[in-house]
């Protein structure tokens, strides 16, 4: 039978790093055993999945045309390209429902692209319409705030919106935060601002210094990939904390 589609109504942020460093060691290995999720997603997710390899947790690859998920961890990236933000959702859709049966719980990421000012209404309600059809056929979600970017503020406005739709339209679900771990500088707890806006911190984001293991350094702005040592392994642990609470 599929699981009880009602969530735990938690929002997992930069606490989960603490939660999950807590977690006795067979409650962690659950997410690759007794657990099954799916993460569709592109390029920082791909940030959060080498995180999470990196501490020990690999996320097995799945396309979005799947049929048959392993046990634990899966993702893959969208076909759908960024800024298709509707392609997106159906196929996050129509992935979870073909893989409904036994299915822990169903995620998805948007990027930069897809939550922008003239998109965002017409993507939360197409998000809100499939995430119905999911838990209408017993389909867990565990939701994602869309990722920021550093020094654009009028493209982090948006995605701050979309953060605060998501906290109040399913606030009976588990919600993956990635806004707030993005955006706390890990040395002094400060919120990284600018201009109003959240952004991500520049002591987390992917630089020369400090890279992202697959995405590259960033360009000076409008970018938010995940430094991978240690940023993209902290972050993680929040991640998998959210998918772990996400399915009890």
């Amino acid at each position: 039978m599929p699981p009880d589609p009602v969530g735990t109504g938690i929002v997992v942020g930069l606490s989960g790093i603490a939660a999950w460093d807590a977690l006795p060691a067979d409650q962690k290995a659950r997410v690759n055993t007794t657990m099954r999720s799916f993460f569709l997603h592109q390029s920082v997710g791909g940030d959060l999945e080498d995180g999470a390899q990196a501490i020990g947790y690999k996320f097995e690859y799945a396309d979005g045309h799947a049929t048959s998920l392993a046990n634990g961890l899966n993702g893959g990236l969208f076909s759908a390209s960024n800024g298709d933000y509707a392609g997106k959702i159906a196929e996050f859709r129509n992935m979870a429902l073909a893989n409904r049966t036994g299915l822990g719980v169903a995620i998805m990421k948007f990027g930069y692209a897809d939550i922008v000012v003239d998109k965002l209404a017409a993507a939360q309600s197409e998000y809100l319409a499939a995430v119905n059809a999911l838990k209408a056929q017993g389909v867990r979600v565990l939701h994602v705030t869309p990722p920021l970017v550093y020094n654009a503020p009028p493209e982090n406005a948006p995605k701050m919106q979309m953060r605060a739709w998501m906290m109040s339209t399913f606030a009976q679900d588990t919600i993956f935060d990635l806004e707030d771990v993005q955006s706390i500088d890990p040395a002094t707890g400060a919120r990284c601002e600018r201009a109003g806006s959240w952004e991500i911190c520049d002591a987390v984001r992917s630089t020369a210094t400090c890279p992202s293991l697959n995405q590259g350094v960033d360009a000076p702005s409008g970018q938010g990939h995940l430094c991978f040592n240690p940023h993209a392994q902290r972050l993680a642990k929040s991640f998998l904390y959210a998918i772990y609470r996400a399915q009890l």
